[in-house]
């Protein structure tokens, strides 16, 4: 049977889907870049301070409580969001620095796409608002905010996918009829429940991911027993933020790095749009691709009623997402983007339900030229958004570009030409303090930041002129010696 217009594009999805995950398998050979360079070395140093905690050092306090890598002159635990990320990265620092933060940025990279794969598979079956959605979660590491982070050593996206997954298996009727006494029954809603967790431990923004309940159809009580699956869930995932997080913090010999304080929800909701130049960026560029509203707008007219009230129902739910953002983090989430990837499930659903409204539309010869067009730009946008994505994530193969990072290399003849140095002992070294974060440490896999010790590694242009020699250096980096 000949495929409509709507059904080849949802064929191209696949075809995209697999497209980045290619391009995906890539990074993680190359060095981190842009966005967020910080925030992926943070995670991925408290990976390495796990594996030499558990390996090296001559200490081990609370062997499953986060600790950072740059330590500065203290052990450093550290109250995170859930670490389940940086202990399931840990291990593969079994086989060095480099190799170590190339399996382990691989890992999280197969784990990130083959969850959005079952994650299609779960939902393609399933309905929202009338519609089967299942194809448009294949969008998510493709277009939208979501696909900026897919290949980030960041818990972002892995949280909300698992809660997506979470949801997905709470939308079957069975699956959370609390008379049903089947045993799969069971076992689906209690795996259920623990995706969803899972989702909000690693990072508690996967809440907003729960919307979708809202929109399955039927009475309010048969939504209200599926969301009852999601209680305890959320009482664990406050408790670890609250209590869990107090306690941990009573173990802190440093100053915080990680801003999980709890915020006044009204106050930061009006200091959330009271910003107006961010939120627009935020919800004109970040959300789906540049002008992405205006589009979703322009294209109303061309709906069919049941597209059209189906798209209303779920930019809605894209605002209330937005509020309750806001309530957690107020304008602090407008720099920490990837906190409203909980939209991306809402916001890749109101695409694919514009492009179904628009391709199906009975429409007369005057207006097939407009749904051409919706359709190609639709298409140009996602495709400089994957262009922009793929660009940041690759541009370190260009030799021009290439100077611009710290390579391994670099680094391996550093510590192969000064074997004497305290490498892999759980030493804590001076370094560069230009940066708020552990940039040396990952290259070195080591801890950092002491200001007594008597070695230490710096960016050229920062080594200290008081009290230290340079030993050896690199094209970017010096050891050097300390009295």
């Amino acid at each position: 049977m000949k495929k409509n217009l709507f059904e080849k594009i949802l064929s191209f999805f696949v075809i995209l889907f697999f497209v980045r995950a290619f391009s995906a398998l890539i990074k993680p050979f190359l060095p981190f870049d842009l966005p967020h360079v910080w925030r992926q070395v943070d995670t991925l140093g408290v990976s390495i301070r796990y594996w030499l905690r558990w390996t090296a050092e001559s200490e081990l306090h609370h062997p499953l409580v986060p600790a950072v890598l740059n330590s500065m002159d203290g052990y450093a635990i550290m109250p995170m969001e859930f670490p389940l990320l940086n202990l399931m990265g840990a291990p593969f620092f079994v086989f060095g620095p480099f190799l170590g933060k190339v399996l382990a940025l691989l890992f999280l990279v197969i784990l990130n796409f083959a969850l959005t794969w079952l994650c299609y598979k779960v939902w393609r079956d399933k309905e929202i608002l009338g519609h089967k959605v299942g194809p448009a979660f294949l969008l998510l590491p493709v277009v939208g905010i979501s696909s900026t982070f897919v290949t980030k050593f960041m818990p972002d996206y892995l949280a909300m996918i698992l809660a997506l997954l979470g949801v997905g298996l709470l939308w079957e009727r069975p699956a959370c009829d609390l008379q049903s006494v089947g045993r799969k029954t069971w076992i689906q809603a209690l795996a259920a429940s623990l995706l969803i967790m899972l989702g909000m431990l690693v990072k508690p923004t996967a809440v907003t991911v729960l919307v979708l309940l809202f929109m399955h159809e039927g009475t309010m009580f048969e939504r209200s027993k599926r969301i009852l699956w999601t209680m305890v869930p959320l009482i664990i995932v406050a408790l670890y933020y609250t209590v869990g997080l107090k306690w941990i913090a009573s173990l802190q010999d440093t100053s915080g790095l990680y801003a999980v304080e709890p915020r006044p929800p009204l106050a930061s909701v009006i200091d959330f749009f009271s910003q107006p130049k961010p939120l627009f960026k935020l919800i004109f560029e970040d959300l789906l691709f540049v002008g992405s509203p205006v589009l979703l707008l322009c294209s109303l007219p061309l709906l069919e009623s049941a597209s059209r009230k189906a798209l209303y129902w779920l930019l809605g739910a894209i605002f209330l997402q937005l509020i309750a953002i806001a309530a957690l983090d107020g304008s602090h989430s407008y720099v920490h983007s990837y906190y409203h990837i909980g939209t991306a499930p809402v916001v890749v659903l109101s695409l694919m339900f514009v492009l179904r409204g628009v391709t199906f539309i009975q429409e007369p010869m005057r207006l097939r030229r407009m749904k051409i067009a919706v359709v190609a730009l639709f298409a140009l946008g996602s495709a400089s958004l994957m262009y922009q994505n793929l660009f940041f994530e690759l541009r370190s193969l260009s030799a021009r570009r290439a100077s611009r990072f710290i390579w391994h290399s670099e680094v391996e003849a550093l510590k192969s030409g000064n074997p004497d140095l305290p490498w892999g002992q759980g030493y804590v070294f001076r370094a560069s303090r230009k940066l708020a974060y552990p940039n040396l440490g990952i290259l070195f896999g080591e801890r950092e930041g002491s200001s007594t010790s008597e070695f230490g590694f710096f960016l050229i242009d920062e080594v200290p002129s008081e009290g230290c020699r340079v030993i050896d250096q690199s094209q970017n980096v010096a050891l050097v010696r300390c009295l």
